[in-house]
């Protein structure tokens, strides 16, 4: 396992949209100012305002601004701007060999699961899946969100215990028990999507974490059911489920005229694994969300609703 530095004050950090392009320059400007009033310094990459359709540049240019992030040693952490679609296709452009030499910071959620998925499987390099340049830090970048980012990525000790956001229901334990891995995970829907690909994780004994928006429960139920029948929940140690924004059926518009509630399908597509499934952490799409480094060795304790990272992601 390759962790990277940690951020210190001063810091470069490089911006890059490996997926869609920044809603408007306002977001891009404002995410920039909140984190030089963190006191970090900001580089944008060179192609991070190209538009290709729904994708922020061409494959080629978006890879490039990746590669040249991290063979530049100039620059201490590469934050993503925003998601969206397309990370997914910079996968073989990227040079996994110059990410090696140069571990560093790579921080982004959503879409940006598949590059912390498969720099993990391939280089070993801890990634942190947290708060993005354009949505959190360019609007209400919540205190919690911002403390956490910070301890994870300028610490190198273990952050305190992620349980339910301060706001918002209890943790909820599908499956009782305590279990220890390897923390890694990401959006459910994009996961999904490298299964059968050389960049899949290996779940071997991992401690899953999931969080997804915008998906109707059959989704997830599809999702879910892709990923038992693929045989990786077979060896998962425990699930982590995070929040799952606006995944409920939807009044007037489901596709159903009936549907099972998200809570319903988590507890029939996970509740028979046999290992803790705990519901409701404080990560993912909703407006509080800790900082996960990808990677890093973790307990899951479903009895008390915790999940505790037992190492810092950061050297």
């Amino acid at each position: 396992m390759i962790k990277p530095r940690r951020l210190k004050p001063g810091a470069l950090i490089g911006l890059v949209a490996p997926a869609s392009r920044p809603v408007n320059s306002g977001s891009l400007r404002r995410g920039q100012r909140a984190l030089e009033e963190l006191g970090f310094r900001v580089r944008p990459g060179r192609y991070l305002l190209n538009s290709h359709g729904y994708l922020a540049g061409d494959d080629e240019a978006r890879a490039a601004d990746l590669n040249e992030m991290f063979a530049d040693r100039t620059v201490e952490a590469i934050f993503c701007v925003r998601g969206g679609y397309g990370a997914s296709r910079l996968l073989p452009w990227l040079d996994f060999e110059t990410l090696k030499k140069n571990p560093k910071i790579l921080m982004g959620y959503s879409d940006i699961t598949v590059l912390e998925i498969a720099i993990l499987r391939k280089i070993g390099l801890v990634t942190f899946y947290g708060p993005m340049v354009t949505t959190e830090m360019a609007g209400d970048f919540a205190q919690d969100n911002r403390e956490r980012m910070l301890s994870v990525l300028t610490q190198p000790r273990p952050p305190a215990p992620i349980g339910a956001p301060p706001e918002g229901e209890e943790a909820v334990a599908i499956c009782p028990g305590v279990a220890t891995g390897t923390l890694m995970g990401g959006c459910l829907s994009v996961l999904v999507s490298l299964l059968g690909t050389l960049f899949e994780p290996d779940l071997e004994g991992a401690i899953l974490f999931m969080e997804d928006v915008d998906e109707e429960p059959y989704r997830l139920d599809r999702y879910l059911t892709q990923l038992r029948l693929s045989g990786r929940l077979d060896r998962v140690a425990g699930i982590a489920l995070g929040q799952y924004i606006r995944c409920e059926p939807r009044e007037g518009k489901s596709t159903f005229a009936d549907s099972f509630s998200s809570a319903e399908v988590f507890r029939d597509r996970l509740g028979d694994l046999g290992v803790p499934v705990l519901s409701g952490l404080g990560f993912g799409h909703g407006r509080f969300k800790a900082t996960l480094p990808q990677g890093v060795q973790a307990t899951l304790d479903a009895d008390l609703g915790l999940l505790n990272i037992l190492e810092s992601g950061v050297r």
